[in-house]
């Protein structure tokens, strides 16, 4: 697959760390045990808190299972799959239901890299797909959706280096059927594990040769774009690792090449800027988000010294957490959310050559955001959160943009303080201009610290289909009272108000208006009576009476 990047590590045995995680405070790794066999390039995943899935292999395919958090592994079965490769590539929807990619030998590149799935533990493997006879490459990747697992995506190297067309499968049915699709990218080539997914449209893997880029596809790959990674140092070298929020805006990129930064996105990766991290890095680089926060993990394995860090915010800061003396090449890593009585957690998994494990401690993210919604009724947007757990949460403020960049706080919602139980919020954002709008929440402890939450996507207020003229209010009122009206296009508009005997009293509008909502205020310095007030736009008129009484 990529001879660059199998130059940079020297042969690594399994190492797992479990770690759980929070947003303050950060303490070091300490050693626990060793577990061995999986060869240089093993890969990960993690279905639940308890249960851990290690593929790899030298010699020949090797699965490692754990059923109890990484305290023991047994190894699994690979009958079904070929002798004399390695595997690339894992990702398990339980403890049962695992899918491995293969990607050669264990250092070389074979003909027909595939991808093998069992149902029951391992006892026997199936082929699933292949890339093809001829077709020479890792598979660099295989995902579901962890919410929504009939969505699944698998990535493939391209059939020839630096050239051709890079291969990939999607799933709508939980892997019953894959569609084969390619994107062709010349003169490039992908990193093994490079990959990333959100959902069934939002994809796409790392890329370099001539420089660092980044494929991504936000319509299930109906087209693909190529964005150059700014911040990536070097000419050579490969983007190892690229992870995206569950808001599909907030990214980060990370190469193979020293640096003393990573590249970073907040627009769904259209451009993307350079961010410092506290110390230069060199070796391999691994990235994954905690599924709907901005806690994100940044591990770097190099030969002498790896390094891990975390952010709370998207990657905006960093701070470091640190390995054992002795800790080299720290590979591959993946996270999975945990609720418990105390909070939310996260464990994780990675390798090292020094064949010791590691884990963590640390206290659970004050705010576990199990999802954000929105609905729209005519200009009012009602928003919606679900928490599944509270630890010193005073509450929310919510922010409201329409150019994705400029923040207007328009409200705050009070937490629960401390609660292990489903919270549902909803806060109404009423009386929009028709438009484009993006939402935040900002949570803020009582400690005064705090975390970003983004809704995903825009909210679309769109024009009204028919006139309409509301009843004032209030009514009756003293001494002022809104009208509201509403226009399906840009029209001359006409309000006014009459007295009892059809006396024009005030002019509150009188020119084009666009189309939309719109509200006016009436102050009025008139005697107590009954009065009528007029609207006329185009063919529309209607009247309506109000009242002041003083």
């Amino acid at each position: 697959m990529k001879n660059k990047l199998f130059q940079i590590a020297i042969s690594a045995i399994i190492l797992l760390i479990v770690l759980i995680i929070n947003t303050v405070s950060a303490q070091t790794w300490q050693t626990r045990v060793s577990v061995s066999g999986a060869g240089s390039w093993p890969s990960v995943s993690m279905p639940d808190a308890n249960t851990i899935i290690i593929a790899g292999g030298s010699t020949g395919p090797a699965i490692f299972r754990s059923l109890d958090g990484g305290t023991t592994y047994t190894q699994l079965s690979t009958y079904g799959i070929p002798t004399g490769i390695f595997l690339s590539a894992v990702f398990a929807l339980d403890a049962n239901t695992i899918y491995v990619g293969t990607g050669g030998t264990d250092g070389q590149i074979v003909d027909n890299s595939s991808v093998y799935k069992t149902a029951n533990g391992g006892q026997n493997w199936t082929r699933v797909l292949g890339t093809g006879v001829g077709t020479k490459g890792f598979i660099n990747g295989i995902f579901f959706n962890r919410t929504s697992p009939q969505y699944g995506y698998i990535q493939s190297d391209a059939s020839i280096k630096n050239a051709g067309a890079y291969k990939y499968w999607t799933t709508v049915n939980g892997g019953t059927t894959w569609h084969l699709d390619s994107v062709t990218a010349p003169n490039s080539q992908a990193a093994q594990n490079s990959a990333f997914y959100i959902d069934q449209n939002f994809f796409g893997f790392g890329l370099t040769t001539l420089d660092y880029r980044a494929a991504i596809t936000t319509n299930g790959g109906t087209n693909w774009n190529f964005y150059s990674l700014t911040g990536a140092q070097g000419t050579t070298g490969f983007v190892t690792a690229i992870a995206f929020a569950s808001d599909k805006l907030n990214g980060i990129a990370a190469t193979s090449q020293t640096q003393n930064t990573v590249s970073r996105t907040t627009n769904g990766g259209l451009t993307w800027f350079s961010q410092s991290i506290p110390n230069t890095i060199t070796g391999i680089a691994r990235l994954r988000y905690v599924p709907g926060t901005p806690v994100v993990y940044l591990t770097v394995g190099s030969s002498s010294n790896s390094k891990s860090y975390r952010s709370t915010n998207y990657g905006a800061n960093w701070a470091a957490i640190n390995y054992p003396s002795g800790a080299s090449n720290i590979y591959h890593f993946d996270v999975q959310s945990v609720v418990n009585g105390s909070g939310i957690f996260v464990n994780a998994t990675s390798f090292s050559s020094n064949g010791k494990m590691y884990y963590l401690t640390e206290s659970p993210l004050p705010v576990e955001l199990q999802s954000f919604t929105y609905s729209v009724s005519d200009n009012n947007v009602n928003l919606k959160w679900i928490t599944t757990s509270e630890t010193n949460n005073q509450g929310f403020e919510i922010y409201r943009s329409d150019n994705n960049a400029d923040w207007k706080k328009i409200g705050f919602v009070n937490g629960k303080g401390n609660t292990n139980t489903q919270t549902v919020y909803n806060y109404s954002d009423k009386n929009l201009n028709k438009g484009k709008y993006t939402y935040r929440l900002k949570q803020i402890d009582f400690n005064g610290n705090y975390e970003y939450f983004t809704l995903a996507g825009s909210v679309t207020v769109e024009a009204p289909h028919n006139y309409l003229l509301t009843q004032n209010y209030p009514n009756p009122f003293n001494p002022s009272t809104k009208i509201s009206y509403q226009l399906p296009v840009d029209e001359f508009v006409s309000l006014k108000i009459y007295d009892n005997s059809g006396k024009e009293v005030a002019n509150l509008v009188n020119g084009i208006q666009q189309a939309g909502y719109h509200t006016v205020e009436f102050k009025s310095n008139l005697s107590s009576g009954v009065y009528f007030y007029t609207m006329k736009a185009g063919s529309f008129s209607e009247t309506r009476k109000m009242t002041i009484l003083k």
